[in-house]
């Protein structure tokens, strides 16, 4: 025997590890779309907003004293939103790179291929 293969009728121990590293992988990459999905979304909103934004600064610019007022407390409100779209954009973007952190040493290993048969 050449020491390169299971002795035979031996399950090899490490098939659970790899099934798990598997399972592991599987929801990782599944979180990173989902939250790939919720920053396309935020950056959307967030574009909404900026146009909002840049909509009532106009009207402001052409309206009395009292109608400014309304529209400066309503731009008050949407310079809020855009402070909070981008604290969320900034949260998941941290979550995505935490989970590249994590499936960055599990891609290297499957990589170089975990080999069942590589040890004895």
């Amino acid at each position: 025997m050449t020491g390169n293969k299971p002795k035979e009728g031996r399950v090899d121990e490490r098939e659970p590890l790899i099934t798990t590293l598997n399972e592991v992988k599987r929801e990782l990459e599944n979180q990173k779309h989902q939250l790939a999905g919720q920053l396309e979304q935020v950056q959307s909103e967030k574009e909404e907003n900026k146009k909002q934004l840049q909509s009532v600064e106009t009207e402001i610019e052409r309206l009395s004293s009292d109608e400014r007022e309304t529209l400066l407390r309503k731009k008050e409100g949407l310079l809020q939103s855009q402070w909070k779209l981008d604290e969320e954009k900034k949260h998941l973007k941290r979550q995505l790179l935490s989970i590249e952190k994590v499936l960055e040493p599990i891609e290297i290993q499957m990589t170089r291929g975990i080999n069942i048969n590589e040890y004895p």
